[in-house]
């Protein structure tokens, strides 16, 4: 298990709250950004870090993943049920 960070952004980039979790590993983690961001409607993107490491971006309509010194790969929309 390891320490993921999830920050409430908004769409300015800004951060007015963060949580944290113990997760499996990264693949656990768009579950995770999607559910905060069911109970966040005010929040534009979670943005997922595991210590220094970004992880993921979830925005509303799609998912930023970012590998250490790789590009970015957007994936296809998931919408909030």
């Amino acid at each position: 298990m390891a320490m993921y960070t999830f920050y409430l952004c908004s769409l300015g980039g800004g951060s007015s709250s963060f949580e944290s979790f113990d997760l499996g590993s990264d693949a656990d983690a768009p579950a995770r950004a999607l559910k905060m961001l069911a109970e966040h409607p005010s929040c534009a993107y979670v943005a997922v870090w595991s210590g220094d490491r970004p992880v993921l971006e979830h925005h509303r309509d799609a998912v930023i993943f970012q590998a250490p010194n790789r590009p970015a790969v957007i994936a296809a929309p998931q919408h909030l049920s």
